[in-house]
């Protein structure tokens, strides 16, 4: 369905995402246009910042950043997905960013390429390189704590160190965002192509999807190459060394699964979490294969509703802090 819209002497033109999608809306002009004639609030001051205007804002600065990095670089400037994460310091969000990661891919290694000494990334795709990325940059600053002694040095650091405890603590205003120019693989991109059907959409209809079943499940990316398969569907138990290295796959985490772990124990890692307290993405901001209720489902509802039928605990229990918005 595609949807027209006159404001003043332009005009837009909206068409619901295909597969072929350019990476961003084609209502982005849209928004930036309300902007620039003073229907959207410049001056924002709360939570209500992190609406579209703030999602064109990152996806444009993360693309500015790539762009200028890889101007010398035409050869191998083209990639498919390509993520970044922006750091923001205060209120308001708007121009007020740092991109402090952009990467690019879409791939992970065979089990061949394995290796023992930490010379190989098992996972290459783009949002998972970025938060590697974001791990490095934390721990520089917490090198740069030891060695801050004044006043204005500290100021510039992203963590605080907590009373009575050897743990660092993120400063209050400081926010990380995630940027990811297309949705995930697993869970949240696998039914994207199409999204919801109109009768899937209304509870009095009976879910009708073919592949309804595996609506929410754990899935591995596929060894070498591009897509996912539910865990359930591996046939194998607890991977090994040996067992990699004369012959069986090499099954990785899909990236959904990922995201979603990120969103329950922070993104900062086992090795860091000995060293500062958890580290949420206050915002994800998606390009093309974007579906509201898809994201909903695998960055936080399917953890929301497990931990409540195990632990009989309030929702609360789970961080569910992103503000879910479409470029």
């Amino acid at each position: 369905m595609d949807l027209f819209c006159h404001i003043g002497t332009n005009d837009f033109h909206g068409a619901r995402h295909t597969p072929k999608s350019p990476e961003s809306s084609n209502f982005s002009s849209l928004f930036y246009s309300q902007n620039r004639l003073g229907f959207l609030n410049n001056d924002l001051k709360d939570e209500s910042e992190y609406n579209v205007t703030f999602s064109d804002y990152i996806c444009r600065i993360v693309n500015e950043k790539y762009r200028e990095l890889m101007a010398e670089d035409p050869v191998h400037i083209n990639q498919k997905v390509m993520a970044g994460i922006v750091m923001t310091r205060g209120l308001p969000l708007l121009e007020n960013g740092t991109v402090v990661a952009v990467t690019t891919g879409t791939k992970c290694i065979d089990g061949g390429s394995l290796s023992l000494n930490g010379l190989a990334l098992n996972d290459c795709h783009a949002e998972i390189l970025a938060t590697r990325c974001l791990r490095d940059y934390l721990y520089f600053q917490l090198e740069c704590l030891q060695h801050a002694y004044s006043e204005e040095e500290k100021a510039d650091i992203v963590f605080d160190k907590e009373e009575d405890s050897h743990f660092y603590k993120l400063k209050e205003d400081i926010r990380f965002h995630l940027y990811i120019s297309t949705s995930p693989c697993g869970d949240a991109r696998i039914f994207c192509p199409r999204g919801l059907e109109e009768d899937e959409e209304n509870d009095s209809v009976a879910d009708q999807h073919p592949q309804r079943k595996n609506r929410g499940v754990l899935r591995s990316k596929i060894e070498a190459g591009e897509g996912t398969i539910p865990v359930s569907n591996l046939g194998v138990g607890i991977q090994t060394w040996d067992s990699i290295i004369t012959g069986n796959p090499l099954y990785t985490m899909s990236c959904s699964d990922k995201v979603c772990r990120w969103n329950v124990l922070g993104m900062q890692g086992a090795l860091l979490s000995t060293l500062i307290r958890p580290i949420y993405y206050s915002s994800i901001v998606l390009g093309s294969l974007h579906h509201h209720e898809h994201f909903r489902r695998y960055l936080c509802l399917r953890t929301i509703l497990l931990f409540y039928e195990l632990c009989n605990k309030k929702h609360s229990l789970i961080r569910t802090i992103f503000i879910i918005e479409r470029l």
